[in-house]
């Protein structure tokens, strides 16, 4: 199974959470999976990867920027900061170490309980696990009427290259370059997923 992400600018772009970016813009578009909370003063050995950590800073961590550094060797997306009921303001030492470090950082309201952000985060997955379904529903019917036209083998390829947004081509490999040759030969041979030139796909 495959496990979507959305990209975090899309998270901050929900009004109703009021979250607000503190340092660390150009880092909007990385994806997030999941929101998780904690308030370890060192959670990396428990993360994955691109996290939305909360936190409200109940173990403020002594040696911030190390807290951070860790964060970002375990490939934690964003930071976000509860404000309040611990801290009136998100710690100025916080905002530097992350800033220094190129974390993204959130401001989380006292009006946004973490468990929104979780649920805003989910739903916004889901809009994408429901928009993957309809394009591949359609593109399934659309392979389906390409097949039975009178030239079904440029039908098909017509429409790959338009549901995939690539360039699609019969090739025969006797007469085609060596690197696509080789790959139709590793296609044909082989039953796990092969990565093709970019913007290519094959088929004989």
């Amino acid at each position: 199974m495959v496990v979507q992400t959305v990209p975090l600018r899309a998270l901050v772009a929900r009004a109703e959470l009021g979250l607000t970016v503190l340092c660390g813009s150009s880092g909007l578009d990385r994806p997030v999976r999941w929101a998780h909370v904690s308030e370890l003063a060192d959670p990396a050995p428990y993360l994955v990867g691109e996290e939305l950590l909360l936190t409200a800073g109940v173990r403020f961590p002594g040696d911030v920027p190390a807290y951070v550094a860790g964060l970002v060797s375990s490939g934690v997306t964003a930071i976000g900061f509860g404000v309040e009921p611990e801290f009136p303001a998100v710690p100025p030492s916080l905002v530097r170490a992350c800033a220094d470090q190129g974390m993204p950082l959130l401001a989380v309201p006292p009006s946004t309980p973490f468990l929104a952000v979780s649920r805003a985060l989910g739903a916004l997955l889901a809009e994408i696990a429901v928009r993957e379904q309809r394009m591949l529903a359609e593109g399934q019917r659309a392979l389906t009427r390409a097949a039975t036209r009178v030239r079904p083998v440029e039908s098909v390829l017509a429409v790959l290259a338009t549901v995939l947004g690539c360039r699609a081509e019969l090739v025969d490999p006797a007469t085609a370059p060596d690197d696509v040759a080789s790959l139709v030969d590793r296609v044909a041979s082989g039953t796990g997923p092969v990565r093709p030139p970019p913007g290519w796909v094959t088929t004989t």
